[in-house]
């Protein structure tokens, strides 16, 4: 019963097996954004969603079947923390409300594709027809040399 409330008032929850909509979540109550290089930063959140997905599915193979004897052995053992778990997962549902309204993409607000202030070429493409001027796959060494090049402009 402690840990349940200890959760409940202290923590906001996230579920692996739901990290995309945990790290949504986290980065609209925190407000955490981006700055800088959006693009690449998104594609580093990517690869690394990806990669933790892979690293889940390669557990689930290791894991025993329900009706094993080390099953019966596991929820046995696991029973307090199995409830636990169940707890924290309607906690996930509940929580939302923490960031009900909140800007869908909120992470890529107020960025720019560089570090000068102010920024020297317009911010990431919020709007979705990619007009921003720079290919999805450029990284953040060449837009810094890009950068060096680009007379400033005001907006």
């Amino acid at each position: 019963r402690k840990a349940v409330e200890i959760i409940r008032d202290k923590f906001l929850v996230g579920l692996a097996s739901q990290i995309d909509q945990s790290l949504d979540r986290y980065e609209k109550f925190f407000r955490w954004t981006y700055r800088i290089q959006p693009k690449s930063q998104e594609a580093c959140r990517k690869r690394i969603l990806l990669e933790e997905s892979a690293a889940e599915k390669k557990m689930k193979r290791r894991m025993p079947k329900e009706g094993d004897p080390i099953w019966a052995w596991l929820l046995h053992h696991n029973a307090f923390d199995l409830r636990l778990y169940a707890y924290v997962e309607r906690l996930f549902e509940e929580q939302a409300v923490f960031v009900k309204g909140a800007r869908e993409n909120f992470r890529n607000m107020d960025t720019t594709c560089c570090r000068c202030e102010p920024a020297t070429f317009p911010a990431f493409d919020l709007d979705g027809n990619d007009d921003d001027g720079i290919p999805p796959d450029d990284n953040m060494e060449q837009q810094d040399g890009e950068k060096e090049r680009t007379q400033k402009s005001t907006f």
